[in-house]
């Protein structure tokens, strides 16, 4: 039998020892009130306690899953524990032949899992909408109807593959740096998080539909205004190296800053990983990303992308009302990718 499978089982027809069940309690207790340490300082409870009271309207269902942990007794144990052996199609042993030779296999076969009697509605997705603004910036809307949440994306539409060499990491950092700016937003509940690949550059905001108007002002803002850019762009470089610190203490971890220069070849632009090397990003300065955002951060190089439970025509209004001061430029030649040789064999 597998380990699972015996701890299943014990747990079913004996449920959980005290103290085990106990030490399992103090354990989340544990963690919860140190998740809870930072939340004068914006800390993961300080967001989820915004989010709850934006969002929920009611700031205290943050302790509801907590409490429930708590609540648990053995035969809550005991009753789950049954429900997943007996959700289970088949369950495989291994079995002892009692002359000399390799294991039996047997399977005992279980009842398979009820089909659900609901009929699922058939799912057609919203097909979305493209449009370019007067300044060249391209937006593309999606309505998702009953959706609770609005999620907005502001991307440049280049990644680590145009980082100079030597100084790779510098695309992260732009990115790192939208998101940084944009966290103002946590205040409405929202998440700020970066995005980022070796052909674009961002950051995604996720929130509630009555915000739209806020978010899309917020990353215009963000875009133009550098004050106070400098010293944010130094806190992000040092998280980034700290970051990078700890990767490269992790054997594990650090083999994935090779394996793209193996897979295809050294001083190809897909060659490193999006976060760059510390020696790489040791070297990036705050003008090289001021010569980032001249080169990219503006309308022809920009893609805005919306969607929820909001009309399209109003997406597209309000986009044109928050980015149209942006000036419009020449479009930047997209990036060349030169061809590889294959120096691995993986790809035939």
């Amino acid at each position: 039998k597998t380990s699972c499978q015996f701890v299943l089982e014990k747990l079913a027809s004996d449920g959980p020892e005290r103290d085990l069940l106990s030490a399992s309690k103090a354990r989340i207790e544990f963690c919860w009130s140190r998740q809870m340490e930072p939340i004068g300082g914006g800390g993961r409870r300080a967001y989820e306690a915004a989010h709850c009271a934006s969002v929920l309207n009611d700031p205290h269902k943050l302790n509801e899953t907590f409490s429930a942990y708590r609540e648990v007794e053995a035969e809550d144990i005991k009753r789950v524990a049954t429900q997943l052996l007996e959700s289970a199609c088949f369950t495989l042993h291994f079995e002892k032949s009692s002359q000399m030779g390799s294991p039996k296999t047997k399977i005992t076969t279980r009842p398979p899992i009820p089909e659900p009697q609901k009929q699922f509605p058939t799912f057609t997705p919203e097909l979305p909408r493209k449009k370019t603004i007067d300044n060249g910036m391209q937006t593309v809307s999606v309505k998702r109807p009953s959706s609770p949440t609005l999620h907005v994306g502001l991307y440049v539409n280049v990644g680590s593959a145009a980082d100079p060499r030597g100084k790779e990491g510098l695309s992260s950092l732009a990115a790192e740096l939208l998101s940084q700016r944009s966290r103002i937003l946590e205040g409405i509940g929202a998440t700020v998080v970066p995005d980022f690949s070796p052909f674009l550059s961002g950051a995604i905001v996720s929130t509630t539909k009555e915000h739209l108007a806020k978010v899309l002002n917020t990353l215009a803002k963000t875009i133009t205004d550098s004050k106070g850019e400098e010293e944010d762009f130094e806190a992000i470089k040092g998280r980034a190296l700290a970051q990078l610190q700890r990767v490269s203490n992790n054997m594990i971890a650090a083999s994935e800053f090779f394996f793209p220069a193996v897979l295809y070849g050294q001083g190809h632009p897909y060659a490193h990983l999006e976060l760059g090397k510390a020696t790489s990003v040791a070297k990036i300065t705050y003008e090289d990303l001021s010569s980032f955002k001249r080169e990219w951060w503006h309308p022809t190089a920009l893609s805005l992308l919306v969607a929820g439970d909001v009309s399209i025509e109003e997406i597209e209004k309000e986009v044109t009302k928050s980015f149209s001061g942006m000036v419009a430029r020449e479009a930047t030649e997209a990036i060349e990718v030169p061809s590889f040789d294959n120096p691995t064999g993986l790809f035939g």
